[in-house]
């Protein structure tokens, strides 16, 4: 039996109106769960169907506004589809409902979850957050748990996908991208002078350890070049730490110097070589997971110091490989140096020759004289750290070590150490008693070697000039 006729409301596929003052007749059957909506044509009269039924809520419905779960998993039926309600209440406590459709048989297990970033971009850190694991085509749940900050500071105001996955196999079938939710003011930790709740990017990144850089997440650890190919930097405790390089030196016509795309420095070439670089693969060294043309001249990159622009790399264009002296004029090197009250300053170590099977490979001597009866993974387990040059052999919670840097040898000069997980380096400092050995066999009429010791010439006549001063 019909009882109100809706077609004056339906243009274009769409009906959108209202009914007014429902009568009894209308009453009587929505309360009973008979009423029902049908759509019919001049060629049907049951073309769409679907019966009104009540149903009791959760405060999930509080959301502004429903989110639409789009199919992901190619293989379930194109009619898949799935309603999502999510909110926040004042409490910091999340509210759900979710109804799925077209699904297929109605026993499968789900699992509901949310991936919440910071935001779009490459190398993003994400949170996983686990809500349910449900059978069948609804699941609604109010979490009693008061979510964490950092996952509430990304709802509020970071990129947050939900989803749902096959239990099992851990497919994603089901997805969308959750907006218009407000977390309350109350349960945001960082809230401005005006009560205007901020998102600080900096502090949630670095509680994951990861650095946020040029648009683009990196890990702890990791090591890049910036836009700027004269650029390089690093990851540490959160923090992204930058040192630009000046160019060696080269000796050729100024119509022979070329630069090659992406790299810094320009290197001498010939009509010859430029010939064979445009017919075949170029030819070059890899040295510090960076590869350089062959010829070309650079300063290695040296965490935690930066450029050593007192050492000068060269690759080799017969043989191919890196080989690394160190300047003998310190004066002339030193004009380019960074002050040593500032973070990155120059490596003093000597003159050293590339081993092509070490090729940028940091590792510890300490480290490798130690026979480890632990597996890597309970090395790690225990609050050990990562060894990039062999997996296997991870350096052990507490551990102190010199850095080994391919084609330089040990560093001496900085001592590394292992805890907990994050491994911090430290130069030794430059006292005036080791300016006192440097120069002693100098005044005994012997040859003095600078390059055994960790102060500069710079850093020791700072500290006589300091004595001059005193004796005056």
């Amino acid at each position: 039996m019909e009882l109100e006729d809706l077609t004056p409301d339906f243009v274009d596929g769409w009906a959108n109106g209202t009914v007014d003052k429902l009568s009894p007749r209308v009453l009587e059957p929505l309360y009973s769960g008979n009423l029902a909506v049908n759509v019919a044509s001049q060629s049907e009269n049951n073309l769409l169907r679907g019966r009104l039924v009540a149903r009791l809520v959760a405060d999930a419905r509080d959301a502004p506004a429903p989110m639409l779960l789009k199919r992901v998993d190619k293989t379930l039926p194109p009619s898949a589809v799935g309603i999502s309600w999510i909110t926040v209440d004042n409490y910091c406590h999340m509210h759900y409902d979710i109804t799925l459709s077209g699904m297929g048989l109605t026993d499968k297990k789900y699992q509901l979850s949310l991936d919440l970033l910071p935001m779009i971009a490459p190398g993003a850190p994400v949170i996983t957050h686990i809500l349910d694991e449900f059978n069948g085509n609804q699941v609604e749940g109010s979490p009693t748990e008061t979510l964490p900050k950092e996952e509430l500071v990304r709802l509020d105001a970071g990129v947050v996908f939900i989803n749902i996955k096959e239990k099992t196999t851990k497919t994603t079938l089901l997805s969308a991208t959750l907006r218009e939710l407000q977390v309350p003011a109350t349960c945001l930790s960082h809230i401005t002078d005006n009560n205007v709740p901020t998102l600080s990017l900096d502090s949630d990144v670095a509680e994951n350890g990861a650095c946020f850089h040029e648009r683009k997440f990196y890990q702890e650890g990791d090591q890049w070049t910036t836009s700027d190919p004269c650029t390089m930097c690093y990851c540490q405790n959160g923090n992204a730490k930058c040192d630009t390089s000046a160019c060696p030196e080269i000796v050729c016509p100024t119509s022979f110097k070329i630069k090659v795309p992406g790299e810094c420095c320009p290197i001498c070439s010939n009509s010859t070589t430029s010939q064979e670089s445009n017919t075949s693969a170029p030819r070059g060294c890899t040295f510090g997971g960076m590869f350089y043309t062959a010829g070309s001249r650079f300063h290695p990159f040296l965490i935690p110091n930066g450029f050593d622009l007192c050492t000068e790399c060269h690759c080799d264009s017969t043989l191919l490989e890196v080989k690394c002296t160190r300047q003998s004029n310190e004066k002339k090197c030193c004009k380019h140096c960074v002050d040593t009250s500032k973070a990155m300053i120059d490596s003093e170590n000597g003159t050293y020759v590339s081993d092509l099977s070490t090729t940028h490979v940091v590792v510890s001597k300490d480290a490798q004289s130690i026979v480890s009866y632990k597996t890597p993974q309970q090395v790690l387990s225990e609050g050990g750290c990562k060894n990039p040059s062999n997996p296997n052999k991870p350096y052990e919670n507490g551990q102190k070590y010199h850095p080994w840097i391919a084609s330089l040898g040990e560093y001496k000069c900085v001592t590394c150490k292992c805890k907990n997980g994050s491994q911090s380096c430290e130069r030794q400092r430059c006292t005036r008693a080791i300016c006192h050995k440097m120069f002693k066999p100098r005044h005994n009429g012997m040859q003095s070697t600078t390059n055994e010791f960790c102060c500069s010439q710079q850093q020791c006549k700072h500290f006589r000039r300091h004595h001059r001063a005193r004796n005056s």
